[in-house]
């Protein structure tokens, strides 16, 4: 069939990947189409992290009386889909308010980036991506700067499988393109950013790294920033939300 065609292909690219000399660190994963969106997430999925050790680093953890990390939270299915339960009440003005705010900067932020990239085809890698809305509002403008051929590279991290697959659902839809966008999910730990170099380093090609929502809040500010540091290369940029003000106007 034309899938299983697709699919030997890509199979094919993965093994040339590696070959391939047009790249700021070696040994990169390729990036998957996003003709096949309505059948499957993605062709390119990496899975970054030990999730089959959870359960024993929480017992580790409560019995040395430490500090658990919120990333607990939102791994599980209930987990994730209780945050984005809460971000769709009308009393949670942050979120909303944030979003708003966001659509009417997008298009100057995108074309700041694109400005400091020297192209159109931006990548863009977004740490703890959650369902995709903001991520979205950055493709739609981003996909309106390219021209034929060329495309926009998404990278969702996300610490949650199944924010992943909403990620890539409500991102790649509403005014975006999806013929115009290469995708590759990557479920993992966004503060192992170092260890994911490989996987979002497949072009020579500057990354915009965004860190929007309550990403920062859920992490200690420092190693989330440490982490984004040991990630970034040279000419890379990053985007940062951060709220200052405690009545959620964000203004």
């Amino acid at each position: 069939s034309e899938f299983e065609g697709s699919y030997r292909q890509r199979l094919k690219l993965l093994l040339q990947a590696e070959e391939s000399t047009n790249h700021r660190i070696p040994e990169v994963l390729s990036r998957g189409s996003t003709k096949y969106l309505h059948a499957i997430a993605d062709g390119a999925l990496s899975v970054a992290d030990q999730r089959h050790r959870y359960m024993q680093e929480l017992r580790r953890l409560v019995r040395n009386k430490e500090v658990i990390s919120t990333k607990y939270l939102y791994w599980t299915e209930l987990g994730s889909r209780r945050w984005l339960e809460i971000c769709e009440r009308e009393s949670y003005q942050y979120y909303r308010k944030s979003v708003e705010l966001l659509n009417k900067s997008a298009a100057k932020i995108v074309k700041c980036a694109i400005e400091a990239v020297g192209n159109a085809e931006l990548d863009l890698v977004s740490l703890g991506s959650g369902d995709g809305k903001k991520d979205n509002l950055l493709l739609r403008h981003a996909t309106q700067y390219l021209s034929d051929n060329e495309h926009t590279y998404y990278y969702p991290i996300d610490i949650s499988d199944s924010m992943i697959v909403q990620a890539i659902r409500t991102s790649v839809s509403q005014g975006v393109p999806k013929e115009r966008i290469k995708l590759k999910a990557i479920v993992a730990d966004f503060t192992q950013m170092r260890e994911l170099q490989r996987v979002i380093e497949d072009r020579p090609n500057p990354n915009v790294f965004s860190i929007l929502g309550n990403t920062l809040g859920n992490n200690d500010e420092i190693v989330m920033m440490d982490a984004i540091a040991d990630g970034m290369l040279p000419g890379d940029l990053v985007l940062v939300e951060i709220n200052v003000d405690k009545t959620g106007s964000l203004d």
